[in-house]
């Protein structure tokens, strides 16, 4: 099976460069840790931690990730996966040698691809106290190489069976509107990735714990005052000193103290990692279809506003939160214009976190719908959403977004009309002259050429073929 990330394995974790062994890492047969599997979509990572405490905590953390644990195995096994992804995150923890902090390391052949690089076997080392965060991030980064599903950097949220997808950069606020919305009473499906399949367009939970920041914290106090022991008094210790069972802080959340999926830590910079549960939802077991898409706007101090978006554009910005978007190629594509137009599709601008959820509650129960045509001509292909044309060009990774009036100038151009032809066939939709029409229709197969979508001189050598 393909894997895009080899690192090391059990077998091979005694067999690591000088380097390593500087910091005070050894490996034996002797002092194989437990491993910690992983079962995200089309992807299987062996979490192996060599730190007894540390591996406690992530196994709490990742706790709907594990097979054997979370309801996410129901939906989807990396054992029926013909093409799963196979890969490992090794973490050693490495002595503080005088210094103030413990620190850490991961291990493997691409252990320099985590931040601040590495010499390719031993990355950086890393402080402890930041060790929870950074093993999460590279279980999305691992989780971004499916190749059975277009992961996308959004939000899920599910209610009623049908999913919404929150979009937007990082600070936008999704994990925020998410914890809301699962204190409202909406399943919890991630706030990091959607993995979208490639076969049939659901998209798979990634019920990860959710990761607020300060200024979330406060917001969702306010709307849900229950969790108010996210406040900053109540949250101020950072590291694994916090680390603990809502229900064991004294006054908080009765009744979850013995609860496995119920747990909390902060981090240094102020931010929290929470499981869900602690919001009072539920996480999804299985994969749903998406009814919306919605485009988080950051306007601060304006009043919430849901406004519609064009299709075409959602397909192109997408394509840009993607993890894998290039690597699922053709497929990919077809995905995205696929779940664009079964979907509602807006921009959601956040004023009001009650307002905001009251509003996704209602897209949960939208039927819109545009019919969607494909038509591939020469190395691209054309997406017909409604009245919008978008066009992939896989060979240089590139989208195209056409309006109506281009997309038909464009298809029948590559069919064969000549400039006159468009003329005489575009002359009854336009009240100008065909002098201006002709100039117009010539300026739009220019900009065609000039983006590419056609040959070179075509235009410029006259009107025809």
């Amino acid at each position: 099976m393909p894997s895009d990330n080899p690192d090391c394995t059990e077998e091979s974790a005694q067999h690591f460069p000088e380097s390593a062994a500087a910091h005070g890492v050894r490996h034996g047969p002797e002092e194989r840790p437990e491993v910690i599997e992983l079962c995200l979509p089309g992807v299987r990572v062996r979490v192996i931690v060599e730190d007894v405490q540390l591996r406690y905590l992530c196994a709490r953390f990742l706790y709907f990730l594990r097979p054997q644990r979370g309801p996410s195995a129901a939906s989807f096994t990396a054992d029926q996966v013909s093409d799963c992804v196979e890969a490992t995150i090794h973490v050693v923890c490495l002595p503080s040698q005088g210094k103030s902090e413990d620190f850490f390391c991961f291990l493997g052949k691409h252990a320099g691809k985590n931040p601040s690089g590495g010499d390719g076997q031993t990355s950086a080392p890393f402080p402890r106290s930041i060790a929870l965060p950074m093993i999460l991030w590279q279980v999305n980064r691992l989780a971004g190489q499916s190749q059975t599903h277009l992961v996308l950097h959004a939000a899920c949220l599910v209610r009623n069976g049908r999913a919404v997808l929150l979009v937007g950069q990082s600070g936008a606020g999704k994990s925020t509107l998410t914890a809301a919305a699962i204190a409202a009473g909406f399943r919890y499906a991630s706030d990091e990735h959607a993995p979208v399949s490639l076969l049939d367009g659901k998209v798979a939970p990634y019920c990860r714990p959710l990761g607020v920041r300060f200024g979330g914290r406060q917001a969702l106090v306010a709307f849900a005052p229950h969790l108010e022991f996210l406040t900053e008094e109540n949250a101020a210790g950072v590291g694994e000193s916090c680390v603990q069972p809502p229900g064991a802080m004294p006054g908080h959340l009765p009744g979850m103290e013995g609860r496995e999926d119920a747990w909390c830590v902060g981090d240094t910079d102020g931010d929290m990692l929470v499981m869900p549960a602690v919001f009072g939802g539920e996480v999804m077991s299985q994969a749903v279809l998406p009814a919306a898409v919605v485009f988080l706007v950051s306007r601060t101090g304006e009043p919430t506003r849901l406004s519609s978006f064009s299709r075409a554009q959602a397909v192109c910005l997408l394509s840009q939160h993607a993890w894998n978007f290039s690597s699922c190629g053709e497929a990919g594509f077809r995905a995205l214009v696929s779940l664009v137009s079964r979907c509602a599709v807006r921009t959601l601008r956040v004023g009001s976190l009650h307002a905001a959820v009251a509003l996704l509650r209602g897209l949960t129960c939208a039927q819109e719908q545009v019919p969607v045509r494909f038509s591939v001509q020469e190395q691209r292909t054309m997406a017909f959403l409604g009245d919008e044309t978008v066009v992939s060009d896989v060979s240089q990774r590139k989208l195209y977004l056409l309006n109506e009036t281009a997309g038909k100038v464009w298809g029948l151009w590559k069919s064969g009309f000549s400039v006159e032809d468009l003329v005489e066939s575009m002359s009854g939709h336009y009240e100008v002259s065909s002098d201006v029409l002709r100039a117009d229709l010539i300026a739009t197969l220019e900009r065609l050429e000039s983006l590419g979508l056609l040959s070179p001189g075509f235009v410029s050598r006259g009107v025809s073929h």
